[in-house]
């Protein structure tokens, strides 16, 4: 059975089941679903180029992934679907190692997340794809009743909100197309649920301002009747009882303004506390900054593997034999030259440079260091870095300050990396060129 048609019986076995099997529970973890996660593992695989066979692999573990919930609950559903594709695949006799990659990509998708290999990494994200996407409100909202159907019990939405916000804040995606595809609609998700988290906090605090005026009102109408028993004349046990209420009334007020001051105190603290946008830009943005280093970093790798073993054929055969051929010595000369130029370059560009690491109180009380950079601290001890940074944190903007410079030198940093990135593969592509044709112009005039 060649892999298209493997793939074709995995998805009409796998969509039987669920026919025959269906189960009204399920509302988020059905057929759906899995026809989503299919859909998003094939996006994935095709930007990241991945082969035919371990395309296969990976369609078919999302076709099984799920399968687990129509033989049981949610808790360990991924043994149960793994074993369940374990013994498809078997009866279509596919080879072991085939059928432990397909296991492994199942068995990936438990929360947390641990994908070992490219083929987990890619089902996980493709699992988890709805993060990032507009739809992620509707299909929260089927994954929260369904959870209530399991677990036999309401779940407010409040409970629900601060779990799902954990569930964003503490979610990754693993691959490079997810993470530039999705990384934005997820923090926008997230600050979503941020936002009404505030509403609703806004909410309890106007209730809780309605209660105590309430209790505020019912006092004073005591104190009203209180004053009335004084006029109408009382006795001496009853202007004890009104002093004793005096007395209470004094401290209710005593204490509604201690409180008063603390809600004043807490919403001072939260207005210097930067915002929610500022932060999702300033991560945004260093988390972009540093996938380009990388990617700069791996431009470089392969350009410095390419014209090594460019470098060690030449030196291996052709040098060997030039005595032979002395018209082939100008274009070898080139070439290599070529290589070496571009290797240099490229060695450049991916060459550390680390400064002194050490910082005075004086620098720190001019705002002059970053101690957001390592090279900025690497050689001060523990006490004085810690002293630095809480004097910063209480800071905004000093705080602000080192973020932005932060984020710029780390652009510097990548444009020099580009640039001589640039001239590597400006002088690698002219100069093979160039080689090539001193190759093609030595043997035509060597066979003149």
């Amino acid at each position: 059975m060649d892999f298209v048609q493997l793939t074709e019986k995995a998805e009409l076995t796998v969509t039987g089941l669920y026919k025959s099997l269906t189960r009204p529970i399920l509302l988020y973890h059905n057929i759906d679903h899995v026809r989503d996660v299919v859909s998003a593992c094939r996006i994935i695989c095709d930007a990241t180029g991945t082969s035919l066979e371990d395309r296969t692999a990976v369609t078919v573990a999302a076709w099984w992934h799920d399968v687990g919930y129509l033989f049981g609950g949610p808790k360990d559903h991924e043994s149960r679907s793994a074993e369940k594709a374990a013994e498809f695949l078997q009866s279509v006799g596919m080879h072991e190692a085939f059928i432990l990659n397909v296991r492994g990509c199942i068995m990936a998708t438990k929360m947390p997340q641990d994908p070992k290999n490219d083929l987990e990494r890619i089902i996980c994200d493709a699992d988890l794809y709805h993060l990032g996407t507009a739809n992620f409100r509707t299909y929260t909202k089927l994954i929260r009743k369904e959870a209530e159907l399991y677990g036999e019990r309401p779940i407010s939405a409040t409970e629900w909100r601060a779990s799902t916000i954990s569930l964003l804040r503490n979610h990754h995606y693993h691959t490079e197309y997810a993470r530039m595809a999705l990384d934005a609609g997820q923090a926008e998700n997230l600050g979503g649920l941020l936002e009404k988290k505030e509403q609703q906090e806004k909410k309890e605090i106007q209730k809780e301002e309605k209660k105590k005026q309430k209790e505020e009102k019912k006092l004073q109408k005591q104190a009203a009747n209180v004053l009335k028993l004084e006029v109408d004349g009382a006795s001496g046990d009853q202007t004890e009882t009104i002093s004793e209420g005096k007395k209470e009334k004094k401290k209710d007020k005593a204490k509604d303004k201690d409180k008063d001051k603390e809600k004043d105190k807490e919403k001072a603290e939260k207005l210097d506390k930067p915002s929610r946008g500022i932060e999702t830009m300033f991560r945004l943005t260093s988390s972009n900054h540093i996938r380009m280093s990388e990617m700069a970093d791996s431009k470089a790798h392969i350009m410095i593997s390419v014209n090594s073993i460019i470098i060690s054929v030449v030196l291996s055969m052709l040098v060997r034999k030039i005595e032979d051929y002395p018209h082939l010595i100008i274009p070898t000369i080139i070439l290599l030259g070529v290589n070496v130029v571009a290797i240099i370059f490229s060695v450049l560009a991916t060459r550390p440079n680390i400064s002194k690491g050490t910082f005075t109180k004086e620098d720190v009380l001019h705002k002059k260091v970053n101690l957001l950079f390592f090279g900025n601290f690497h050689g001060m001890g523990l006490g004085d870095y810690e002293s630095g940074v809480k004097s910063m944190m209480v800071d905004n903007d000093y705080l602000y300050s080192s973020m932005i410079r932060d984020i710029y030198f780390l652009g510097v940093v990548l444009g020099k990396k580009y640039k001589l990135l640039r001239i590597s593969y400006t002088i690698f592509m002219y100069g093979i060129i160039a080689a090539v044709l001193a190759f093609a112009v030595s043997v035509y005039f060597s066979k003149g």
